[in-house]
């Protein structure tokens, strides 16, 4: 992903945008990297885990969601390399991308 310098946590892109990512939000004062432990400390104390199950399709608003994937069990290594996964990243310039998408779908990535 690329580096987007320095810009506020909320309300940047939108009234409601989230911009953070656990070990790369990264306050530029003291009182700003006090800031991040503490949203990192809450996030972790809220966090309820959900049990995405077969057939069933989760869609949130990429900015103005907090949310992450965790894998807590393998049952099958070769559906895991055959899985698809749908992910949205905001980039300021498309063009540095295109080298990794599919020649016939430019909204298809590589993985």
């Amino acid at each position: 992903m690329e580096d987007e310098g320095y810009h506020p946590i909320l309300g940047d892109a939108s009234e409601n945008d989230i911009r953070f990512f656990e070990h790369r939000t990264r306050g530029t004062t003291k009182e700003s990297r006090k800031a991040v432990a503490e949203i990192v400390d809450a996030l972790h104390k809220v966090k309820k885990r959900v049990s995405v199950l077969t057939g069933v399709f989760v869609g949130a608003s990429n900015n103005e969601s907090m949310h992450n994937k965790e894998v807590i069990e393998i049952t099958d290594e070769q559906m895991v390399n055959n899985r698809w996964l749908m992910k949205t990243v905001n980039v300021t310039s498309f063009e540095k991308y295109l080298p990794f998408m599919r020649k016939d779908n430019h909204r298809i990535v590589y993985g």
